[in-house]
């Protein structure tokens, strides 16, 4: 059996971890076989049989390009269109680098996005129990309470006390699924499936903060790869379609294709029209591409959106907490005062009466 057919599929953090190994092996000119072997001696677990299975391939002849585009690598296309990236420019570790602080970027993002939710998550599952408990037990009694009295106003527990009779049934499943798209979502994040650009956006995309965040963070890569293609001397249209595969975001790639498609017919001031694009760097990018200003407004564009993006990961893991944690909060409390209160409150005016 081919080694490479048995690869342990790694997590999000063992990514951030192989990725820096191989810059650090790459950039202190040791052979990647025998310090990948090492590495995986050193290390237990799914990162150490990935590291010393993909030193047995590079033993055998394989470029690390070809071994890390196996199939079976479990890894995500856009870190091996990085690695390709980065050998194509003669700057892997460079390449790595770029592309780490955006995979850092996304684990620490993925902690606090999980410690944020994990309250609101118990908060909603007890918030749901007293519900269920109410209904059950508490809406009766004070629906028997109205027809004893004969007071009106008792059609809110009424229908309190007909949901509650099925309790029992509803009450566990709608926490239970809950918990098991939590528990889903937490896998989904955890593994390297979470740095593809469709996938992120599914997972993270849809929280304040974080999907501009990821936005960012892609323009970042496209924009330092772009640089470091440019500089070695990669043909602009190779330079453009393997950059924007690093950042496995679909739109960049479609408008790179069209952009490149367009340099080929010696048509490339079409990139002012890609929307998918930032404005900034469309500009730059018509601005400068026939100019040695390239490459320095590059990397003053990748900076710019390295520091944004970095900025927004601040304001996600500040702000977050409070914005989720406060409209849980406000959410029950005004279904407990529509559902319960309002109609116990219009009986104690009843009694009153």
């Amino acid at each position: 059996m081919n080694a490479s057919s048995s690869k342990p599929a790694i997590s999000l953090d063992h990514l951030v971890a192989l990725n820096d190994e191989i810059a650090a092996l790459v950039r202190a000119g040791i052979p990647l076989d025998r310090g990948l072997r090492t590495l995986g001696e050193d290390l237990p677990g799914q990162l150490g049989r990935f590291s010393t299975q993909l030193s047995e391939q590079i033993a055998r002849g394989e470029s690390l390009v070809d071994a890390l585009a196996d199939s079976n690598s479990h890894l995500p296309r856009i870190y091996r269109a990085t690695v390709e990236a980065g050998v194509a420019s003669g700057r892997l570790p460079a390449a790595l680098e770029s592309l780490a602080s955006s995979l850092r970027r996304l684990a620490e993002t993925r902690s606090s996005v999980v410690l944020t939710l994990t309250y609101p998550v118990l908060l909603f599952v007890v918030a749901w129990g007293l519900f269920a408990l109410s209904a059950s037990y508490v809406a009766p009694a004070i629906h028997a309470s109205f027809q004893e009295q004969k007071l009106p106003g008792g059609q809110a527990f009424a229908s309190l006390a007909r949901i509650g009779a099925s309790a029992k049934y509803w009450g566990p499943i709608v926490p239970l699924v809950v918990l098991i798209v939590a528990l889903q979502g937490w896998l989904t994040a955890r593994s390297t499936s979470a740095v593809h650009g469709y996938r992120s956006g599914l997972v993270f995309g849809w929280i304040p903060w974080v999907g501009r965040m990821l936005v960012l963070s892609r323009t970042a890569v496209f924009v330092e790869i772009l640089k470091l293609l440019v500089e070695n001397r990669v043909p602009l249209d190779s330079a453009a379609t393997l950059a924007a595969e690093s950042t496995g975001d679909a739109r960049l790639i479609a408008a790179a294709a069209q952009w490149a498609a367009a340099i080929r017919r010696g048509d490339p001031g079409i990139v002012a029209e890609l929307s998918a694009l930032p404005p900034l760097l469309r500009w730059l990018i018509a601005g400068f591409q026939r100019n040695e200003a390239l490459l320095p407004a590059l990397q003053h564009a990748a900076d710019d959106y390295q520091r944004r993006a970095q900025h927004q990961a601040e304001k996600a893991r500040v702000m977050l907490p409070v914005f989720v944690t406060c409209t849980i909060s406000a959410t029950i409390v005004v279904a407990y005062t529509l559902v319960l209160l309002a109609p116990y409150f219009s009986f104690l005016r009843s009694l009153a009466r």
